[in-house]
């Protein structure tokens, strides 16, 4: 028997014939939104005389196991709720969105992330390499007019799924020599589409499983439907629910045991549901406060606070303008060269990406993108992008 505060959510029973051992699995369905952190299972016999008189009562075991949806205060997956990527991608996805510079430390085997954006912040700390250039073979230093391989117009796009919203957008480079248009990143998640109560993750949705006992046109007919007590109804159109996005919805008939004001409450909606494959998975961020309502007992229901799921501040249409500014004014300037500096091994181990490099000679900051080949012997090229 599972129970919540006294309240019995469900019975299983097995029938013992004669003394042994035994064992009953069995499985609760639990409507979303419940709270399972009061949740008891119960086992025990209806009827010791069917036990016969036995010298020990033997030792029941028990546990429950959760399906695919994540329940309020219980465990997430978030594996099984990532594309199936392998880690760099991943990782590629997040550089990607926040323009991040990506160094490794090979003595403690570690990654770190710097956003591009520090460059220019740190103007005030930039290391003064004007003693350290020399030149080798040429008076000349060589200079670059491109950039990695942006184009004209380069799009920064989610991936395109049909349930999804848009989050894509473009930098634009005034360089007649490069090529118009191009896709430069798109990452292997979708754009969430958002409403008034959050937004819309397929993913995370159980697989569509249509149990009822009728079927009606609409509300206005649910209304007047005689269902008994626990007995579920099928509209085909249920748009007359406020709570109900579109489509089809299922609603079980209450009485007394949820603080319904009108004798239902909704189990199932269309819009939770996608065919497996439709959805592809989605990235959000917490947003601000929203409320939870739990059902607590049969007539008792608790509002509680809790966050919403906000895409706006991952869109690319919000990311470009911000995470992107310096990288912008490099695409701007677009001016790389590739001196040769006398570096000695502690220049090479605290190379920091997000400090800029000063040169007298040039009159600006630079980007130190590239150390080339470091022996520590004789000068070393280095590839600089002006800030």
């Amino acid at each position: 028997m599972l129970k919540r505060n006294g309240m019995e959510l469900g019975k299983h029973t097995l029938q013992m014939t004669m003394p042994g051992s035994y064992s009953l699995k069995a499985s609760f369905r639990i409507e979303p939104h419940e709270d399972l952190s009061q949740l008891v299972l119960e086992v025990r016999p209806i009827n010791w005389q069917d036990l016969g008189t036995p010298r020990s009562l033997g030792m029941f075991s028990r546990g429950y196991r959760m399906g695919e949806e994540a329940f309020f205060k219980t465990e997430w997956d978030v594996a099984l709720n990532l594309p199936d990527i392998k880690q760099k991608d991943f990782l590629k996805s997040i550089r990607a969105l926040f323009d991040l510079m990506v160094t490794f430390e090979p003595y403690s085997n570690t990654l770190h992330f710097t956003p591009f954006n520090k460059l220019e912040e740190n103007k005030a700390s930039a290391l003064d390499w004007s003693d350290k250039l020399v030149y080798v073979g040429s008076p000349q230093v060589a200079v670059s007019y491109r950039f990695g391989d942006f184009a004209q117009k380069s799009w920064f796009r989610y991936k395109q799924d049909e349930t999804g919203g848009n989050g894509d957008s473009y930098l634009t480079v005034d360089n007649a020599q490069l090529e118009r248009e191009k896709n430069m990143v798109e990452l292997p998640f979708a754009a969430s589409a958002e409403s008034g109560w959050g937004i819309v993750v397929p993913l995370f949705s159980p697989l569509e499983s249509r149990e009822f006992d009728h079927e009606v046109s609409d509300i206005a007919a649910r209304n007047g439907h005689g269902a008994a007590d626990r007995e579920r109804v099928l509209v085909h159109n249920a748009s007359g629910d406020p709570m109900v996005r579109e489509g089809w919805a299922i609603y079980e008939r209450v009485k007394g045991r949820y603080d319904s004001t009108d004798g239902w409450c909704l189990r199932q909606q269309e819009g939770d549901f996608y065919q497996a494959g439709k959805g592809s998975p989605r990235l959000a961020v917490t947003g601000g406060e929203a409320q939870a309502t739990l059902r607590l007992t049969r007539t008792q229901a608790e509002t509680r606070p809790t966050l919403r799921l906000d895409f706006t501040p991952i869109s690319f249409q919000v990311l470009l303008p911000t995470r992107y500014t310096s990288l912008q004014g490099v695409l701007e300037k677009c001016k790389g060269i590739t001196p040769y500096f006398t570096l000695n091994v502690q220049d090479v181990q605290e190379y920091d990406p997000s400090i800029p490099i000063w040169l007298d000679q040039f009159q600006g900051y630079f980007y130190l993108n590239q150390i080339t080949e470091f022996t520590g012997e004789g000068p070393t090229e280095c590839q600089l992008w002006r800030l």
